[in-house]
């Protein structure tokens, strides 16, 4: 039954999605268009899910331990998937910022 979930799969899975979450929060902290605490919860909660996902990857050969430990990884990289949609969120919700950069360096505020 377990391998018809498809392990395999599911680890490389976590591990691209990661990465790309990875340098999506590398790149904007770069822009300095996010915060050095969220960018630090992305790339914690991002290095659980490659952690998640390596241990899915190993826990194909159906051996009990390695089962034990693919199904806390999946429970804790789940939990860390939250942590990084909130982080997104809030990331998200600094609109004002990235107006107010980009009137301030390309001076196109229109003078009343």
């Amino acid at each position: 039954k377990f391998l018809e979930g498809e392990p395999k799969a599911l680890g490389i899975t976590q591990i691209m999605l990661s990465v790309h979450v990875i340098s999506i929060a590398l790149m904007n902290w770069f822009n300095e268009m996010e915060q050095l605490d969220m960018m630090i919860v992305r790339l914690i909660c991002s290095l659980i899910t490659i952690i998640a996902g390596g241990v899915a990857i190993s826990a194909s050969n159906l051996h009990m331990p390695r089962i034990k430990a693919c199904m806390a990884m999946e429970i804790i990289g789940c939990v860390c998937s939250v942590f990084v949609i909130y982080a997104n969120l809030v990331t998200l919700s600094y609109g004002p910022i990235i107006y107010n950069c980009w009137h301030q360096q390309n001076k196109t505020m229109v003078q009343k």
